[in-house]
């Protein structure tokens, strides 16, 4: 499904997710590793998200990142807990592949948050084949081919 609506987005999301490609440069260095992404409805009306971004820290310890997501249209807007921000993250869900279980999130560019694409894999999702099923659906997926060779695969991948 392209462009889901809001609506569609919190039947979805609930859950855990694995970050399993990206092109966004805080997953790509090497002091987070793994990152894997929980969603829970605070709120339906007006939607809110409670969102948990666990990883593994370079030093072999576990890291975590908890924030708000609330709606405005059919743009998220993240609020780190414990960061001053003078905006928030701005992200999006261009593309939900239900058959695999994968979401195509598009972070927008602002302040302290780099843009970018991350590919979400249902948590119970089978890793095996999805770089190919990537590939061969890059325009169902709604993605370019420049944007799909950007993408790194993250090593459970």
């Amino acid at each position: 499904m392209q462009h889901p609506t809001t609506a569609e987005l919190i039947e979805v999301l609930p859950g855990a997710w694995r970050i399993v490609a990206t092109n966004v440069p805080v997953w790509l260095d090497s002091e987070r590793r793994n990152p894997r992404v929980t969603f829970e409805v605070d709120s339906r009306d007006p939607v809110r998200l409670a969102t948990r971004v666990d990883f593994e820290s370079a030093d072999g310890g576990e890291g975590q990142i908890l924030a708000r997501d609330r709606a405005t249209g059919d743009i998220m807007v993240r609020r780190v807990r414990g960061e001053k921000q003078l905006a928030g993250q701005r992200w999006h869900v261009d593309v939900v592949d239900p058959d695999r279980g994968l979401l195509v999130v598009r972070n927008h560019p602002g302040f302290r948050r780099d843009d970018g694409i991350e590919l979400l894999l249902g948590a119970d999702a089978e890793v095996d084949g999805i770089r190919r099923h990537v590939a061969a659906h890059t325009e169902e997926l709604g993605l370019t081919p420049e944007e799909f060779a950007s993408l790194t695969w993250l090593p459970w991948s």
